[in-house]
């Protein structure tokens, strides 16, 4: 029946006065705003203005009509006030990979709250292959996974490394001395879930003809593992940072290794396929570090 720009028109030629300052102040000629304002009485089959005087007037469903503009022009302004600047709010679909709920992930969630306060954020823990897959097929709206795992045509940045270990319970009395492979063969292995790159590093290390291999266990879950490796059932990677306060306490032990058996350090990245809008993808580019 109407639209915002007839409820805008309206109020205007009220404001200023008359059509031909209405026009002025649109950049419009006067034409044009009467003819506006005639379509709209013709599709409400009402008089808006009384034309009988020289200068026009609201008839009395006019002046309730411009009440209604009044309050449909104020709503377009509150609902773009809300979903702009300080003011957002709404979902955020974050996906994660497991080991960043154990690492970053509340700093990640800290400032994303801090740029948007009143925004809710819908939590996703998924494997790299998978987030990458959800962010691609929009079912998450920003991604923390593995460099090597970011989809084509993403946009984002790194947010650091993650270092992992080996670790056991210091009931298994393995001595300060490092291991080697044949030694950590011995041992039951924790890691990551298969398929994943630790796990697969992991399984190429016990690939050798010259040992055993041992009994490989792999969980999605990083609080199982370090669970698993606190009881003593075998040796785990894990991140540093994740088990730093269980070898402060002394419930697990770092596990020397001779340094080809390192495990390799994860490399993850903070993305998203289309923006945010300014505020969070400000946000965003902070948590990123510079290439």
């Amino acid at each position: 029946m109407f639209d915002l720009r007839d409820a805008e028109m309206l109020r205007e030629v009220v404001r200023a006065g008359g059509f031909r300052a209405a026009a002025d102040a649109l950049g419009l000629s006067q034409s044009a705003v009467s003819n506006r304002i005639a379509a709209l009485e013709r599709r409400l089959g009402v008089l808006l203005f009384d034309r009988s005087r020289r200068q026009a007037s609201l008839t009395l469903v006019g002046r309730r009509m411009l009440e209604e503009c009044e309050r449909l022009i104020a709503l377009r302004d509150q609902i773009a006030e809300g979903i702009s600047g300080a003011s957002i709010a709404g979902t955020l679909r974050l996906g994660v990979a497991e080991t960043i709920v154990h690492t970053r992930l509340r700093k990640i969630v800290k400032v994303l709250g801090e740029a948007a306060p009143a925004l809710r954020i819908e939590l996703s823990v998924e494997v790299s292959e998978r987030l990458a897959a959800m962010l691609v097929g929009d079912e998450i709206d920003l991604a923390v996974m593995l460099r090597q795992s970011v989809p084509a045509g993403a946009t984002g940045g790194p947010i650091g490394k993650t270092s992992l270990g080996w670790y056991a319970a210091p009931g298994l009395a393995l001595g300060s001395e490092p291991l080697s492979l044949a030694a950590l063969a011995r041992h039951p292995i924790v890691s990551f879930s298969r398929g994943t790159p630790p796990y697969r590093e992991v399984e190429r290390l016990f690939a050798q003809p010259e040992i055993d291999p041992p009994i490989l266990h792999g969980s999605a879950s990083l609080a199982t593992v370090l669970s698993l490796v606190e009881d003593g059932l075998g040796i785990g990677t894990l991140p540093a940072e994740m088990v730093a306060r269980d070898v402060a306490a002394g419930r697990i032990v770092p596990v020397a290794v001779e340094p080809a058996l390192a495990p390799s350090d994860l490399h993850f990245a903070l993305c998203r396929m289309k923006s945010l809008g300014a505020t969070l993808d400000g946000a965003v580019a902070s948590l990123c570090e510079p290439e």
